[in-house]
């Protein structure tokens, strides 16, 4: 969660402003909901912590996918931006590999970074 080290302003300017909203809702007279998607919140240790400080009413909709679908979809992304070589069957054998010691990093440092995890 790198965009979280950059600070809750800057999150906060990535939406529509209160004055677009109500523009939206009282002259155009449409209904207005603001969102976001992130498949990594599901799995950073800080976040459900993080976004109860920030958003303690918010409402989270949790939309999960079959576990083998989405790994092969990731290992594609990741072959296509060229971060990965391996083929998956190898990719999959090396994960547990390649996340040893990240997740106590990330509980460690709020602010650590892990590509890998």
């Amino acid at each position: 969660m790198i965009a979280y080290s950059w600070g809750l302003d800057w999150y906060r300017a990535q939406f529509a402003t209160t004055t677009y909203k109500y523009y939206i809702e009282s002259v155009l007279r449409h209904p207005f909901i603001t969102g976001e998607a992130s498949p990594y919140y599901i799995f950073h240790p800080h976040a459900p912590r993080r976004i109860a400080q920030v958003l303690p009413h918010v409402k989270i909709i949790a939309l999960l996918r079959n576990p083998i679908d989405r790994a092969y979809s990731q290992h594609w992304l990741e072959v296509k931006g060229k971060y990965e070589t391996l083929p998956f069957e190898e990719a999959i054998k090396r994960e547990p590999e390649r996340i040893a010691g990240e997740h106590e990093k990330i509980l460690h440092d709020e602010n650590y970074h892990s590509f890998n995890y």
